[in-house]
C-alpha cells in the first residue's frame, strides 16, 4: 500500500471525525452566540495566550519526538509519560503563581478564577498524552478518531448545558476541561502501555534532544498565534477582543478542520519514509494541491457572504466582525497551505529550524500588529494579512530545501486554483453589487444574496478550473481514489489433481 493511499485510509476516519466535530461545533456556536454576549468570550479570551502557551510546553514536544523515532524501547515509553507528568504539574503551579499578574495586566479581576480553573487540564491531559501518542505513531486513527468524537461530544454538552443553566462565560471553561478528562480515560483504556519506572536518563536525553526543539517551536508558534488576542485584548478591551476573536475563529475553519487534518495524519507517514525525498516531494505536492483547491474558495466565499452569513448565523449584533473577517481571509489561505511545512522539518529531523523561524516570526508579527491596532480590530486583520505573504513564502522555501526541491515547482501546483479563486471572488464582488439593486433587505434578502453568491462563485471557480487545467478532474478522481478501500485479492483455489494438457483450461489474466 503506498504512503498516500496508508495516509488517506487514515485520513478518512479522522476527517469522519472532524466532519462531525465541526458539525457539533458550528451548532455549539450557534447556541452560544444567542446565549452568551461578546463581552463572554472576550473575558475568556484573555487567558487564552497565558493557557495556551503553556498548554504547548506542557507536551514538552514528546508527542512528535514518539512519533518520529525510529526505534522506540519500553524506557522511551515511559520516559515520555513521566516527563510529560512532570511537566503538567509544573506548569499548573506556574499557572497558578501568574494569575495575579495577568489579571493586573488587564485590568480584570475575573481572570484570577478563571485561570485556575482553565488551568486543569495542564495537570490531566499529560496522563493520557503518551498513549494517543503511540497510537498515532501505529497509524491507528480509526480509534483516534472515536475519541476526539467522543470528546466533542462531551465538550459541547457540558458547555451547552452550563450556558442554558445561566453560568455566563464559566461555561466555555468547564466544556474543555470535560473534553480533557474523557481523553484520558478513552486514551489510557484503548492503548495497551501502562507505564512503569523503566526509563533512564539516556532514554530521557534521546527524546528530549528532539523534543525539546518541537516544544520551543510550539510554544513560540502558539504565542505568535494568539498574540493579536493580547494586543486587541489590551488596547482595546473585551468587546472588540470577543468580536476579533469570533473572526479569526471563522477564518481558520480551513486551517484547523483541513490543513490540520492532512498534518495529523501525514507526520506520522513521513516520519516512516523520511529518507526517501522522491516520494516525500510527490506527496507533499498532491497534498498542498489538494488542501488549496479545498481551502482557497471556502476563505473567498466567506470573504465575498460575510455579512448575510454573520446576521443569519449568529446575528446583527456580530456585524463588527465582518470587516476583520474579510482581511483575514488572506490570512487564512496561506495558512492553510503554511501549516504543512511543520510535517517536513520534524519528519526530516529540523525541529531546530522551525523554532528559529518561530522566533523570527514572532517578532515580526508583533511589530506589525502593534502598528496594525491603531486602526481596530481591522488593523490587526489586515497587518497580520499582509505579514503572511512574505512569512508564507520563506518557510516553503525552507521546506523545499529540506526534500531537495525548488519552490518554483510547488507554486506551480498552486497557480490553478489561485487564479480559479481570484476570478470567482471578482464573479462575487460583481454579483453582489447587482443582487444589492435587485433583492430587498431584511431575512428574505439575506438568504436570497447568499444563496445566489454562492452558486455563483462555485459555478466560476469550478468553470475556470477545468479551462485552465482540464486534467484536475481526473486529478480530483485519482486522489480521491486514494480514499476507497482496496479489493481483496481472490483467495487462491484448492489444489486440483493434474489433467492432461490438452484438457487444461488457460489460466484468467489477472
Amino acid at each position: 500500500m503506498s504512503l498516500l493511499r496508508s495516509a488517506a485510509r487514515g485520513g478518512v476516519a479522522l476527517g469522519a471525525s472532524q466532519t462531525f466535530a465541526t458539525a457539533l461545533g458550528w451548532i455549539r456556536t450557534l447556541v452560544l452566540a444567542r446565549i452568551l454576549v461578546p463581552e463572554d468570550f472576550g473575558l475568556v479570551g484573555l487567558c487564552t495566550v497565558l493557557l495556551g502557551f503553556l498548554g504547548a510546553l506542557s507536551d514538552m514536544g514528546l508527542t512528535a519526538a514518539t512519533i518520529q523515532r525510529k526505534e522506540l524501547s519500553d524506557g522511551h515509553r515511559d520516559a515520555a509519560f513521566w516527563m510529560s507528568v512532570s511537566m503538567g504539574a509544573v506548569l499548573f503551579l506556574a499557572s497558578i503563581v501568574a494569575a495575579p499578574a495577568l489579571a493586573a495586566f488587564y485590568g480584570e479581576p475575573r481572570v484570577v478564577s478563571l485561570v485556575l480553573v482553565s488551568a486543569l487540564p495542564l495537570l490531566i491531559g499529560p496522563f493520557a498524552s503518551t498513549h494517543a501518542a503511540l497510537l498515532r505513531r501505529e497509524l491507528r486513527f480509526g480509534r483516534v478518531a472515536a475519541i476526539e468524537a467522543g470528546r466533542n461530544v462531551a465538550a459541547s454538552a457540558a458547555t451547552l448545558g452550563l450556558a442554558a443553566l445561566g453560568v455566563g462565560y464559566w461555561s466555555l471553561v468547564f466544556g474543555p476541561l470535560a473534553s480533557h478528562l474523557v481523553g484520558v480515560v478513552a486514551y489510557t483504556l484503548s492503548s495497551p502501555f501502562r507505564p512503569r519506572f523503566r526509563a533512564t536518563w539516556t532514554h530521557v536525553r534521546e527524546l528530549f534532544s528532539f523534543s525539546a526543539y518541537v516544544a520551543g517551536a510550539s510554544a513560540i508558534n502558539y504565542l505568535s498565534a494568539n498574540m493579536d488576542y493580547m494586543i486587541v485584548g489590551k488596547r482595546l478591551g473585551t468587546a472588540a477582543l470577543g468580536t476579533y476573536t469570533f473572526a479569526y475563529e471563522t477564518m481558520t475553519f480551513p486551517l484547523t478542520r483541513i490543513a490540520s487534518l492532512f498534518a495529523q495524519v501525514m507526520f506520522p507517514a513521513f516520519a516512516t519514509i523520511q529518507d526517501k525525498l522522491d516520494e516525500m516531494r510527490e506527496t507533499y505536492l498532491k497534498i498542498s494541491r489538494a488542501v488549496a483547491i479545498v481551502s482557497f474558495p471556502i476563505l473567498a466565499w466567506v470573504a465575498v457572504v460575510a455579512p448575510e452569513l454573520v446576521t443569519l448565523l449568529y446575528g446583527p449584533r456580530w456585524l463588527p466582525a465582518v470587516g476583520p473577517l474579510r482581511a483575514l481571509s488572506v490570512a487564512g489561505a496561506l495558512k492553510a497551505v503554511g501549516t504543512l511545512v511543520g510535517i517536513i522539518f520534524k519528519s526530516r529531523g529540523k525541529p531546530a529550524v522551525e523554532l528559529y523561524w518561530n522566533i523570527a516570526w514572532l517578532v515580526g508579527l508583533t511589530a506589525a500588529l502593534l502598528i496594525g491596532v491603531r486602526w481596530g480590530a481591522f488593523g490587526v486583520a489586515v497587518s497580520i494579512s499582509v505579514l503572511c505573504v512574505p512569512g508564507t513564502l520563506f518557510t516553503e522555501w525552507l521546506a523545499c530545501r529540506y526534500i531537495e526541491m525548488k519552490l518554483s515547482r510547488l507554486l506551480r501546483v498552486l497557480v490553478e486554483p489561485t487564479v480559479a479563486v481570484a476570478l470567482a471572488t471578482a464573479a462575487g464582488a460583481i454579483a453582489r453589487i447587482e443582487l444589492a439593486a435587485l433583492l430587498p433587505a431584511g431575512l428574505v434578502g439575506d438568504v436570497a444574496r447568499l444563496v445566489g453568491l454562492t452558486l455563483i462563485m462555485l459555478l466560476v471557480y469550478v468553470a475556470t478550473l477545468r479551462v485552465i487545467h482540464p486534467p484536475i478532474t481526473a486529478e480530483v478522481r485519482a486522489f480521491l481514489g486514494y480514499f476507497r478501500r482496496e479489493k481483496k485479492a481472490p483467495a487462491k483455489a484448492p489444489p486440483q489433481t493434474e489433467v492432461p494438457a490438452e484438457e487444461a483450461a488457460p489460466k484468467e489474466a489477472l
